[in-house]
């Protein structure tokens, strides 16, 4: 997996959750059958797909505001296995301000930091952080070094005994501004080429929205 950043503390003390290891490999009450908790992302509910051989992953959309918090998934369930798979779409119009909101700052890439969240003892811990290489949205040609989508596999903190799980999404960076200026919107500085050329990315300014997807993958499902 490039570009894993795992925070110090994803490796938290495994003290508190001694008590709930049980014999065997599983978690307590959960097995790898296919689940039907329901998950979402910005409001939006969302099942896994039945894809007539199985069941597919939990597919969810995100939406994140430049100043604004994270986007929580639901709760999931899940034994040993947990993976996301995480995609960029389009940007949309501005949000959260009372002007401007006609305007959207467009982007071809972004990156995106994904949380793990996993419930110990009816409190939900923070145990990893990842932030994704530069991933192309949809319908663009992206930029250096994106990607169409990206997996980050989390299942090594499924340890015995967890709770529930979730994800949060936020969106980190784009090339909103080097954008627009190979568009020849706005002006700017005679060697802003030369400083897109060497890093497009730029932190995610306040109203400006980023979208994109999720799959989660948990036992008993697959990514499409």
């Amino acid at each position: 997996m490039k570009s894993l950043k795992i925070l110090s503390r994803a490796l938290l003390s495994l003290a508190p959750i001694t008590a709930l290891v049980l014999s065997g490999c599983g978690s307590s009450g959960i097995t790898g059958v296919p689940d039907t908790t329901q998950g979402q992302l910005n409001g939006e509910v969302s099942t896994p797909v039945d894809t007539g051989g199985g069941y597919g992953a939990y597919p969810l959309t995100w939406k994140t505001i430049g100043g604004s918090a994270p986007v929580a998934s639901t709760a999931l369930r899940t034994d040993s296995l947990l993976k996301v798979k995480v995609t960029l779409d389009p940007a949309t119009h501005n949000e959260n301000t009372p002007v401007y909101t006609n305007y959207t700052a467009n982007y071809d890439c972004a990156t995106v930091s994904i949380t793990l969240q996993v419930e110990v003892n009816g409190v939900y811990q923070t145990l990893a952080t990842v932030v994704t290489d530069r991933l192309t949205a949809a319908g663009t040609s992206g930029c250096s070094g994106s990607v169409a989508s990206q997996t980050i596999d989390l299942s090594a903190y499924m340890f015995p005994g967890h709770g529930n799980v979730k994800i949060t999404a936020q969106a980190v960076t784009s090339n909103v501004n080097c954008h627009n200026y190979s568009i020849g919107v706005g002006s700017w500085p005679y060697n802003y080429g030369q400083l897109c050329a060497q890093n497009p990315m730029q932190s995610i300014y306040q109203y400006h929205v980023v979208n994109g997807k999720l799959e989660v993958q948990v036992n008993g499902t697959d990514f499409n």
